[in-house]
């Protein structure tokens, strides 16, 4: 698939897809938890 010949609403598809079967934290929730952690350390 040549993501340059997607419509922005099948690359939001395709993503949303990506991001349900792969259930991996974000870099942004990732640094969430950590700063969380900071605090209560």
């Amino acid at each position: 698939m040549i993501f340059e010949n997607m419509s922005i609403g099948q690359l939001q598809k395709l993503n949303e897809e990506c991001i349900a079967q792969n259930e991996h934290p974000t870099a942004e929730e990732l640094l969430k938890r950590y700063e969380n952690e900071r605090r209560n350390n």
